[in-house]
């Protein structure tokens, strides 16, 4: 669910359309792969909140395999007023979308480092 929605996010946003072209999701330059460590309401004692923890790996294989990004995200929401399910939903939902925003402003800042390396 979260890689579809952040290839969707990179090829809408047309900033790396060499690396996910638009309208194709078959052919990319770069490969990405992650894990999903927690997706839940956090309830260890108030207050609640939802919790969202994961890693993400993103690399090329040409003309090097070259990892550019692995990095482990987490967010947590403002504590919840109560465990109904439409509020947790709602806090759930918003974090999805914050890993929307992160991974690509990384993938930004690594594709230029690894495009202009220090001294050129």
């Amino acid at each position: 669910m979260f890689a579809d929605k952040l290839m969707r996010d990179l090829s809408l946003s047309h900033v790396f359309e060499n690396a996910v072209p638009v309208g194709n999701t078959v052919f990319a330059a770069y490969e990405m792969s992650g894990h999903v460590e927690k997706f839940a309401l956090e309830e260890n004692g108030p207050p609640t909140h939802a919790v969202l923890d994961l890693e993400i790996t993103v690399w090329q294989e040409k003309p090097l395999r070259t990892v550019l990004v692995r990095k482990h995200f987490h967010y947590q929401s403002a504590p919840l007023k109560s465990t109904d399910p439409m509020e947790s939903a709602e806090k759930m939902s918003e974090l999805s979308s914050r890993l929307s925003l992160d991974p690509r402003n990384e993938l930004c800042v690594a594709t230029q480092d690894n495009l202009h390396p220090a001294g050129d």
